[in-house]
């Protein structure tokens, strides 16, 4: 979950405490400018996370797995921006591995096909 008062910061917590009465301790804590106001969250086929990064013409931003296994700042691998998307809101993959985006800035949901390259897909 992104974190309100520390806007580059994502926390993540161990599935089996989720719902547990008490204070529980992230399992892993992603600090850093890959993280810039994490939110709209998925993870695709291969582990890695995807986010929107918040901005009214935010980009989503891939966060390899490898950096989800510890503490510290992540790898983000690639951006994908595109100037038909506005607020992005929503991340979804289909089952062919496409990225779906809702973009509440135009009312509208951009399709990222997986064939094309990371960072030119449209």
């Amino acid at each position: 979950m992104g974190d309100s008062g520390n806007p580059e910061k994502l926390v993540m917590y161990p599935m089996q405490t989720l719902g547990s009465a008490g204070a529980t301790a992230p399992a892993v804590v992603l600090t850093g400018a890959a993280l810039p106001r994490p939110r709209a969250l998925a993870f695709d086929d291969a582990g890695n996370l995807w986010f929107a990064n918040g901005g009214t013409t935010g980009a989503i931003v891939q966060i390899a797995a490898s950096s989800l296994l510890a503490t510290g700042a992540p790898v983000a691998l690639a951006a994908i921006t595109s100037p038909s998307m506005q607020a992005p809101e929503t991340l979804a993959f289909d089952g062919e591995g496409n990225l779906r985006v809702a973009s509440s800035g135009n009312n509208s949901v951009l399709k990222f096909n997986k064939a094309c390259p990371i960072g030119k897909r449209a």
